[in-house]
């Protein structure tokens, strides 16, 4: 057991994986083979920096595909990183894994930690109750959404409907606060001289922006290959597409991937740089 909950397994890849929620897990393994999809790597051994590697699936789908890569992975939650430890020991000497969020500071930070839905956790809050029972009513009906498994609630009276969401909600988006350290990534650049980096994803429920602001312009030049999971609230979507082009990426593919907790649209965006075209 942890201090928070018992382990659960999924299979991934023919592997077992260490996980907290089996819902949740298989939620995120459905998507790791995505990037691979959109994006074509001409290196055997192309460099990725995964921020928000969950419990490692990301990593297992990239090395499967790429076993000459190599991975800097960065996890905020203590507890996640410890899964993601377990998960990726066999492929370590790939790896250099960090208990460590990017920023664009270098700082102790407290953050918001969900025991039952880990990969929910983040630098900012992100919901309040209603918008919380609004979200989850549209997600119902959503077949990409964590919520779709429950559909058949949609039978229910809509009064009744709202009450059960919200003791659900309030069951499993209840967050503990953990302390960690953020720091940039042109810090970890600079440590580790990197060279290249074929592509860095990012999934950090709604700090993406923070991330990004943490890239020092010289450091930009490195970057090939972007994916960018962003919580669409005032303009994000819009304002990062142009912050990316400024940079001289091209957006390659918008995938929409369901609503956030405070009703705002959810985006994968896939950019690579110009010069790959």
């Amino acid at each position: 057991m942890t201090r928070l909950g018992r382990l659960k397994t999924i299979q991934f890849n023919g592997q077992r994986v260490h996980c907290l929620d089996r819902p949740e897990a298989r939620a995120v393994a459905r998507q790791a083979g995505r990037y691979f999809e959109v994006f074509q790597f001409t290196r055997s051994n192309p460099v990725l920096v995964d921020v928000g590697a969950h419990v490692g699936l990301f990593t297992l789908e990239a090395l499967r595909r790429y076993p000459e890569g190599r991975i800097y992975a960065f996890e905020l939650s203590p507890i996640t990183y410890a899964l993601y430890l377990l998960n990726t020991f066999a492929m370590s000497d790939r790896i250099k894994p960090h208990n460590l969020g990017l920023a664009d500071r270098h700082a102790e930070v407290t953050f918001n930690y969900f025991p039952l839905l880990p990969s929910m956790s983040s630098l900012v809050v992100q919901s309040d109750a209603i918008a919380a029972v609004d979200s989850a009513v549209q997600m119902l009906g959503m077949p990409k959404s964590d919520f779709y498994r429950y559909r058949y609630l949609r039978l229910l009276p809509r009064p009744m409907l709202r009450w059960l969401l919200g003791l659900f909600i309030r069951r499993y988006f209840r967050a503990v606060k953990q302390s960690g350290q953020v720091t940039t990534l042109s810090a970890q650049i600079e440590s580790w001289g990197i060279q290249q980096i074929d592509l860095l994803k990012v999934d950090v429920e709604g700090a993406e922006e923070q991330v990004l602001d943490g890239i020092a312009d010289p450091h930009w030049a490195l970057i090939q290959r972007v994916a960018l999971e962003i919580h669409d609230i005032e303009g994000r979507v819009a304002r990062l597409e142009r912050q990316l082009e400024d940079k001289d990426f091209t957006i390659l593919d918008q995938q929409h991937e369901g609503i956030g907790l405070s009703g705002e649209d959810i985006v994968v965006l896939f950019a690579q740089r110009r010069s790959l075209a």
